[in-house]
Parts: structure tokens; C-alpha cells; sequence
């Protein structure tokens, strides 16, 4: 029962305001109410002492799974009883009393049907616990003692993710390099022209992967010698159709060589190049998959990652009749545990194979005690040297173990010498064997049990997600959110306190950030597959999560509570879904959607799910608690009108999708914080001169906007109603507003009538309205004039506490208060026709860390942009398309990112010799040459730098 915090903590607060809310229609049952809180109050506290353990008799675990399944009933009749008693939507105030009386007869039947369930949850919670005095249930410390490690406070969590992340650049370097540059060597053998294979063999945890990516991402790969890349990571359960579309993905990022292949003009078809592409992909088969393939590759030189591969035979056949013979020097890298798999990738004479081994003792201390005390000396405590020797010892030289453990400890640096030796106790159980997978459990499982009763459900959560899968962190605090595992208190809102959650995940090591925004936020993250294999078998026990795979062969029995398909599930008969709360499909194939049998649904995630359509919607409005949904990158073209039912709506993600337009019944969801629309900005590019057609798809929203009091994010939309722009100056706690304004005719001459007039002036008032909420804010006009210009200049106003600004369009100059922007931290230009001298004031923006200078954000010059030691102290990436740039001595000194991509000439770019503390360069210039030239010139001076070539 190690996540029951996260069910009593939701359901106390529901009963709580129940008492507080309802009291005139709980006649005969508030003493119910209060007693069962008070008995799942007591519960939950001897829960959080039991779970500092596993080793429980048969009994203590039967009283834990009787309590987890109380509280998961008692929430459910809560929910049930809110829903069934809730106020009319529309109710006048005068007339209160009147509407008091009939809403007591309405609800006569249900009142006494929740009373008959409360008194029948009262006597289980009283049987519940007399059996736990009965049997004298956890009476007695827990086999081995108790590891009681306390969460770090929000605050600790920050600084623990800062220091966890610097750790994390250079954890992978540590004893690898001596293979990186063996297998970087292998890569680059120009005397081997035939395609080789690379096999990278050892248990899990020994860093495979992160070798792997060292190669991967070095400037071997990415420099530009190899025409072709991909990374794809290895399902168990193989298919090759999905493995075949992923690679060529990743091939052909902008999609336009293959669909040159395919004989299709994404412009005729009057979609975005990457949808037509999807849209071709998914009706192809393995034949069609393979024959384009061989097409796109015969005449390149490309390197293919498989990360774990796992069968043998049956795949490496199905992949290798998709790489033509090569000539060219094409190699791919295999990283596997299972040492049958390298001798099966081709013959003796085309396969090299390196065997990982554990860390020595002194790497291995050295690792611990760095990620264990992080500082500029890494100094263990006193009196502590011989138990930190001992911990090192039994971590048997593994990475995954050495940094899970020590970051249990990083989490908690005041901990007691009792803590200390509390944790020493456990450690001669937990690796006891002499197995080395077996190990590596043993220490996560160690490191989980020393989590902090709130910490547990959240890491459970991420059992939903298939392995590999990289989880963006948006949608899992969400998620937390929705479903009442995480809950906000007076000083934090629940998505606040979720935010926490997640940075002391990251801090402690259990969970490993994949994509690192230029400020330092984690985008996505992905679990180690050996961890994700641990928790499983905690969820599975304790019926947190179910998962059904394509090679499930028995249907789960019981209540679900959580449901997750992973792919296509052919057998479905049988399944329970009364009880289920959230359903999740990674899965191009239609979803359950019989939602009449998800009444108790919270969270309702279909992200990616091709084979969705819109009336596979048309019984959602009987999920009356839905808090989540998203139907992002799916086929669904509309929302119903019932949609609006939805009353506890939270999330509503519709990104990627058909949706363009939002129904008016909808403006009754109250609750609802995030509405999420439309597509990221996009340029359809001619590469050589870096000329084209720009698009984006945004959503209509209907008058009575206003009424959605609890948006905190808005977009894209766009507005042709000019009072659909007052309405949405209502909503003051709108934080992140992207909208399209395009004033005039898009494309030959400007013309603004007066609609056009009035929507400029009510946008105006709309962002002076907002200034005190406004944190993120993207303005797409498409028009030719200036309208964008004129409306941010007429700002009375302008919103200063901004951290993100996305302005597309012309402005000419920049508004003169944009030079206040003290917090900003990411500015983004696109078509703006600034002058440079627009460039000296951003300069000066003491938080800017992103700068994304677009095509046409600068007015065309023969001068280079100069960058020299005056401003941009903090700034850590830069995005420039297609502008001349030159970087002086002291320029920049902080600056991580470069991105160049457009269109340059031989001395438009220089200087970048005087970039210190750049790691990455991104070059898609359309020029190989040009490429090759600078990258060589930058790498003379730059050896640690990664040079990325599109």
C-alpha cells in the first residue's frame, strides 16, 4: 500500500468539502462521513510506517490491499455523490431558497442512495480496522528496520535538480571514453567500405545506452560524414512496420526526399509537408516501407542505432532486407544483453563486438561520492567513510546502482547517523546475490522504498508509459493532477506542488530527463528500462496499473484502476472497465470506446492514436468526473457539442488534430485550464535559398469565452469576432495566450476594413487587460502591413512580467517596452523586418537565455551581425536563420546552443573560434561544403563541441 497517500490525500479533501458545501443535504449522514475519515486518517498513518518496508507477512498485506481498495470506493462514492447532487449550471440569485427546496426533492433518490453507500463504506472501514487490532497487523518494526528518508522541501528540490543535472553531463563520460573513441574509430574506418556491424554486449545498467549516445551524438555521426542517421529503440514485442516508419522519420526529417520518392507534391495537396508524409506512411505496408528504404539509402553512407535489441533472428532478418548493400562504409550499432545477438548480425568478417564491464572501485567511489555530496570537493561526512566504502563495495562497479543509491542520499544531505546505518542494514539483504541484474533490482528496489510516501504513486504512474518512451513532463504533472495523486495546499496548487514532485525525481536519479529546454527545464523524460521493470512488478501486486500488450493472452481479472494498451489488442472481451480511472492507448488502432462502461474516468489520454475518429466521441459526455483528455495528433476533425457536459474538465489537449473549430456549448466548462490548439509555427523552405511559404492551423473560438473563467493556457486560436477579443480579456488568470490577429488580406495588396480596426483596437485592450497574468504570449499576423507593429506600440499596458514571447510578423521597430522585460527568458522573431539595431536591445535583457532570430525577423544588410562582450551575459542558445553573424573576442559567454539554418555564404558566419562554452552546433545550411568548411574551422579551436548536420 505505498501509494495510498495519494488516494486518502484526494479523498479527505472531497469529504472535507462535502462537509463544508453540502451540509443541508447530509441529514443522517455527516457523523458517516466524518467517521470514515477519521478511520482512513488513522490508516493512512500506519501505512506510511509499514511501507518503509516490503517484507510483510501474508496478513499485514492482505490489511494493506483491503484498505487500498476502502479508499479507492470511498473515493469513487464521493465523486459519484458530488455528480449526483451537483447545482444547476444556470441559477439566478434571487431566487435561491425556491431552487434550494425543488434541488432537495430532485435529489431525494440519490440522497438516499448515497446514504446507503456511505453507511455500507462506515462499516467496511470499522471491519477494516478491527481486523487490524484482530490480528495486531505491522505490530513490531519491519524485518531488517525501516529506511526513513524525508522528502526534500520544494525549494531543496530545485537546487537538487541544478546539481543533478550538472552531474548528469558528465556521468556517461566516466570510463567510457576509451570505447567511445574505439567505436568512433570503427565508424570512421575508411578502409571498410562494407556495411559492419558494431555490437555493444553487458547486463543492464552498465551504460550500454548512454555509450551508445556518446557515439551517437558526437561529431563522427553528426558532422556530416554519414548522409543518414537514426536512432530506434528495440520493442520486446517486435513488429517491423512501425520500426521501418520510425527510421524513415528520422531519415527525412522535413519529409521532402521521400515524398520525392513517393512522386507526391505536398503543395498540390494543400497540407503540411510532415502531415502529408504521415498520412502516406501510415497507409503503407512492410513491402511499400522496405522498397522506399532501399530507395533513400542506396546511394548514402548512413548509421543505424538498434538500442536493446532483444530477439535475434526474426529481427535482424526483417531489417536488414530494408539496408541496401553498401559500399559506402554504412555501419550499425547494436546494443544488446542477450550475447547471441551479435553473432546472428551478419558474418564474423562484418561484426565487431565490445563486451562493457563494471566500473573499477576507484571510478566507482569516485562517481558515488560526487553524485552522493555534490560540491567542488565531493567530501563524505565524517564518521561516515567506512559505510560509504561498503555501499560502494555492493554496488558491484554498476552505474545504474552507483547513482540511484547515491542520489537516495544526495536527496537528504542532513541525514542522521541513524539514517545512515538504518540504510547500511538494508544494504547486505538487498545485494546479497551475486547476480548482477539481480543486483541492480535489489538497489532500486532500495532506492523506492527509501522514497518519501508522497514520491511513490508518482513513479508508479510512469508504469503506464512503454519502455523507451520518452514522457513529455507537461502531461505527466497533468496527469498527476487529474486523477488526485497529487494535491495543492493553501501556499501551492496542485500543478505547483506536481512540478516539485517531478524535480525531486529527476534530483534523486529514478527518473532521467531526455530533452533539456535552452533555460534548463527538463521537456521529457524516459525511466531506465531495469527501473521500469521494478516498479512493474510493485503495480502489478498491488493493482496499480494494468497493461495489455499485443502478446497478452489472459485478460485481467478484478477491478482495474488503470488501464494501458500497448499496441493492437485483438482480445478485449472480458475486461472490467467499471472501476477504471484512467485509460491510456499507444496504439495506432481504435480504442476501446463503449465509455458508458468508464463512468469513474479521470483521465481519458488517446495522444497518437491514428485510428481515432470523431464519432468514437459521441458517448464521452456520460464521463461526468473527466478531468483529462487529449486527442492530440489523432484524426478527430470535431468536438461534439456534449462536450460541454464535461464539468470537471481540466486539460484538453486537441493539438495535431483536424479541430479548427470550437463548439459553442463547450464555453460552459468552467474548470478547464488548459486548452491546447492548433499547430506550432512552420516554414516550408526552398533550402538552397531559403524561400518559401510559412503556415500554422489555429482553432476558431465562439462568443462566450468569457465565461471560462479558469484558462490559464489559450492556444492557437484565432479571432475574426471582434467581442470574442473582449470576452478573453476577462479571463485574469490566463497565463499563456498564442493567437492569430492577421489584419488585411493575406497576399497582394493591404486592405483593413473596419472589423479589422476594431479587432486591433480590442486586442489592444485585451493585453492591457492581461498584464498582471500574461507569463507566455505568440502573435501570428500573416498579413502584409503592420498591424502587429501598431498593436503592440499602442499598448497602454504592456505586459512586463512576460518570460516567453513569440511575435511573427511585421513590426519594423521594436516597442519600447519590450527594453523592460526583466524576466523574460526566450524571445522569438520570425518576419519582423527589425533593424539591428533592435538586436543592441535585447542585448540587455538581464534573464534572456533563448534567442530565436527567424527568417526575415532582420532587414536585409551587407553588414555581418556583430555579437561582441557588451550583453547577452545568460543567453545559452541561439537560433539564426539566415543572417550574416560574426562573434567577437568575450561574446556570448555562456551560450551552449548555436543553430544556423538557411541560407549563408562563404564569409557570412565567423568567429565562432571565440565561443567557449559552446557544446552543440546545428548547421542545416543546404551548402555541404560550406558545412564541412565551418565545421572544421570551429572544431580546431572547439574540441568538445558537437557538430549536428540536418
Amino acid at each position: 500500500m505505498r501509494f495510498a497517500g495519494g488516494v486518502t490525500a484526494s479523498l479527505l479533501g472531497k469529504l472535507g468539502t462535502i462537509l463544508a458545501e453540502e451540509a443541508g443535504l447530509l441529514a443522517g449522514v455527516e457523523d458517516d462521513i466524518q467517521y470514515i475519515m477519521e478511520e482512513l486518517k488513522s490508516m493512512d498513518s500506519f501505512l506510511a510506517v509499514l511501507s518503509s518496508s516490503l517484507d510483510h507477512d501474508k496478513q499485514v498485506k492482505t490489511w494493506m490491499e483491503q484498505v487500498r481498495d476502502l479508499a479507492y470506493d470511498a473515493e469513487d462514492c464521493v465523486d459519484v455523490f458530488r455528480h449526483r447532487l451537483r447545482r444547476p449550471r444556470h441559477q439566478h440569485p434571487l431566487a435561491g431558497g425556491l431552487l434550494h427546496a425543488v434541488r432537495l426533492l430532485r435529489t431525494l433518490k440519490a440522497r438516499h442512495s448515497v446514504a446507503t453507500d456511505l453507511r455500507n463504506l462506515k462499516l467496511r472501514a470499522r471491519d477494516v480496522s478491527e481486523r487490524h487490532a484482530r490480528y495486531d497487523v505491522g505490530i513490531g518494526p519491519p524485518t531488517g528496520g525501516a529506511i526513513c528518508i524525508s522528502s526534500s522541501t520544494a525549494a531543496s528540490s530545485s537546487g537538487l535538480l541544478r546539481r543533478s543535472a550538472a552531474f548528469l553531463k558528465e556521468v556517461g563520460h566516466r570510463g567510457m571514453d576509451h570505447y567511445k573513441h574505439e567505436i568512433v574509430g570503427q565508424l570512421m574506418e575508411k578502409n571498410d567500405p562494407q556495411l559492419r556491424v558494431i555490437s555493444i554486449v553487458g547486463n543492464g545498467g552498465l551504460g550500454k545506452t548512454t555509450l551508445a549516445k556518446m557515439v551517437y551524438q558526437s561529431s563522427a555521426v553528426t558532422g556530416g560524414y554519414f548522409q543518414a542517421r537514426a536512432w530506434i529503440e528495440m520493442p520486446r514485442c517486435f513488429k517491423i512496420e512501425p520500426l521501418l516508419r520510425n527510421m524513415i522519420r528520422q531519415f527525412s526529417s522535413r519529409g521532402r526526399d521521400i515524398l520525392d520518392i513517393l512522386g507526391v507534391d505536398p503543395m498540390k495537396q494543400g497540407a503540411r509537408m510532415e502531415r502529408v508524409l504521415e498520412q502516406h506512411l501510415d497507409k503503407m505496408g512492410e513491402t511499400q516501407l522496405v522498397r522506399t528504404m532501399v530507395e533513400y539509402l542506396k546511394d548514402k553512407r548512413y548509421v543505424i542505432v538498434l538500442d536493446d535489441m532483444w530477439t535475434v533472428q526474426s529481427a535482424w532478418d526483417h531489417i536488414k532486407s530494408a539496408l541496401p548493400s553498401s559500399t559506402k562504409g554504412s555501419r550499425i550499432i547494436v546494443t544488446t544483453r542477450n550475447e547471441a545477438v551479435p553473432n546472428a548480425c551478419g558474418s564474423s568478417s562484418q561484426r565487431f563486438i565490445y563486451n562493457i564491464s563494471p566500473l573499477t572501485h576507484k571510478l566507482s567511489k569516485k562517481l558515488f561520492r560526487k553524485r552522493a555530496f555534490p560540491g567542488p570537493i565531493a567530501t563524505c561526512p565524517r564518521g561516515m567513510e567506512n559505510l560509504t566504502e561498503d555501499m560502494v563495495k555492493k554496488c558491484s562497479g554498476i552505474p545504474l546502482s552507483i547513482v540511484t543509491l547515491a542520489g537516495l542520499i544526495a536527496a537528504k544531505p542532513d541525514m542522521t547517523p541513524v539514517d545512515w546505518q538504518n540504510l547500511q542494514n538494508h544494504l547486505p539483504f538487498s545485494l546479497e546475490t551475486n547476480i548482477i541484474p539481480e543486483k541492480i533490482k535489489r538497489t532500486l528496489l532500495l532506492c523506492y522504498i527509501g522514497l518519501p510516501h508522497h514520491l511513490r504513486p508518482c513513479i508508479l504512474y510512469l508504469t503506464i508509459f512503454p519502455k523507451d518512451y520518452d514522457v513529455e513532463r507537461k502531461r505527466l504533472v497533468r496527469r498527476w493532477v487529474a486523477e488526485g495523486i497529487v494535491s495543492g495546499s493553501r501556499d501551492m496548487s496542485a500543478e505547483e506542488a506536481a512540478e516539485g514532485y517531478f524535480i525531486e525525481l529527476i534530483g534523486r536519479g529514478l527518473i532521467q530527463p531526455s530533452k533539456i529546454t535552452g533555460d534548463g527545464k527538463v521537456k521529457t523524460c524516459r525511466i531506465h528500462d531495469i527501473m521500469l521493470e521494478v516498479i512493474d512488478s510493485i503495480t502489478s501486486q498491488e493493482n496499480f496499473v494494468t497493461v495489455l500488450h499485443e502478446q497478452s493472452t489472459q485478460m485481467p481479472q478484478g477491478k482495474i484502476r488503470r488501464l494501458s494498451l500497448h499496441g493492437t489488442i485483438t482480445q478485449r472481451r472480458g475486461v472490467r472497465l467499471s472501476h477504471v480511472r484512467s485509460f491510456t492507448v499507444f496504439s495506432d488502432d481504435k480504442p476501446f470506446h463503449n465509455y458508458g462502461k468508464m463512468r469513474l474516468l479521470r483521465v481519458l489520454d488517446l495522444q497518437g492514436c491514428k485510428g481515432l475518429r470523431h464519432n468514437h466521441l459521441k458517448n464521452i459526455s456520460r464521463l461526468f468526473l473527466l478531468s483529462f483528455l487529449s486527442l492530440r495528433n489523432t484524426s478527430v476533425e470535431e468536438l461534439p457539442d456534449s462536450i460541454g457536459d464535461l464539468q470537471n474538465l481540466q486539460t484538453l489537449d486537441i493539438r495535431g488534430t483536424g479541430i479548427n473549430k470550437f463548439p459553442g456549448a463547450a464555453v460552459e466548462l468552467k474548470k478547464l485550464a488548459y486548452l491546447l490548439a492548433g499547430t506550432k509555427f512552420h516554414f516550408e523552405a526552398n533550402r538552397a535559398e531559403f524561400s518559401g511559404i510559412w503556415s500554422y492551423e489555429s482553432m476558431r473560438m465562439p462568443t462566450g469565452v468569457g465565461k471560462m473563467k479558469g484558462l490559464r493556457k489559450l492556444g492557437l486560436i484565432t479571432v475574426t469576432d471582434s467581442t470574442v477579443l473582449l470576452q478573453i480579456g476577462k479571463l485574469t488568470q490566463l497565463q499563456k495566450l498564442s493567437i492569430d490577429v492577421t489584419v488585411g488580406d493575406v497576399g497582394g495588396a493591404v486592405h483593413i476594413g473596419p472589423e479589422d480596426t476594431r479587432r486591433q483596437e480590442h486586442l489592444v485592450d485585451l493585453l492591457s487587460k492581461l498584464d498582471g497574468c500574461l507569463r507566455s504570449l505568440t502573435i501570428l499576423d500573416s498579413g502584409n502591413g503592420n498591424g502587429l507593429g501598431q498593436i503592440l506600440n499602442d499598448l497602454r499596458r504592456p505586459p512586463l512580467l512576460l518570460h516567453d514571447i513569440q511575435l511573427v510578423g511585421v513590426l519594423q521597430t521594436l516597442p519600447d517596452w519590450v527594453a523592460s522585460l526583466n524576466r523574460i527568458v526566450k524571445i522569438t522573431l520570425r518576419f519582423t523586418s527589425l533593424t539591428r539595431d533592435a538586436v543592441r536591445v535585447l542585448a540587455n535583457l538581464p534573464a534572456l537565455a533563448q534567442l530565436v532570430l527567424g527568417y526575415k525577423s532582420l532587414v536585409e544588410c551587407d553588414e555581418q551581425l556583430v555579437f561582441d562582450r557588451k550583453g547577452f551575459k545568460g543567453l545559452k542558445l541561439l537560433h539564426i536563420e539566415s543572417v550574416e553573424v560574426s562573434f567577437q573576442e568575450g561574446a556570448l559567454p555562456n551560450l551552449e546552443w548555436l543553430k544556423l539554418i538557411g541560407h549563408f555564404g562563404d564569409q557570412s558566419v565567423s568567429g565562432m573560434k571565440h565561443l567557449h562554452s559552446l557544446e552543440e552546433v546545428y548547421l542545416d545550411i543546404g551548402d555541404e561544403r560550406l558545412q564541412e568548411k565551418l565545421r572544421k574551422k570551429a572544431t580546431k579551436y572547439l574540441k568538445r563541441t558537437n557538430f549536428v548536420v540536418a
